[in-house]
């Protein structure tokens, strides 16, 4: 993966809305090349930035070392687990490319 980021709705759209229709009409077989192309897009990967989710799931820990009630404990344990899985995956939960 290149790094490229690119949302799948918005890019649909612009093929939907400027693309197809300003420059190659609407005939039949135009739209079944839209068709195609659009069902690509949406079966594509859903990625993340997953440095920005572990950031923002450390930023959610209680951090109370020692001091903090059991459920703390707990809390941040499940933050530490869920840290683990961004880790590892790279891909969003439920999409193509998922390692379980």
């Amino acid at each position: 993966m290149s790094g490229d980021f690119i949302s799948k709705q918005a890019l649909s759209k612009e093929i939907k809305e400027k693309i197809i229709p300003d420059k190659y009409g609407t005939s039949n077989a135009v739209l079944d090349v839209m068709g195609a192309v659009l069902r690509v897009i949406g079966e594509q990967v859903t990625v993340y930035d997953a440095e920005k989710v572990i950031q923002k799931l450390e930023k959610e820990k209680t951090n109370f070392i020692g001091m903090g009630t059991l459920q703390s404990a707990y809390f941040d344990k499940g933050i530490d687990k869920a840290i683990e899985i961004v880790k590892s995956s790279g891909t969003a939960v439920g999409q193509k490319g998922e390692s379980e």
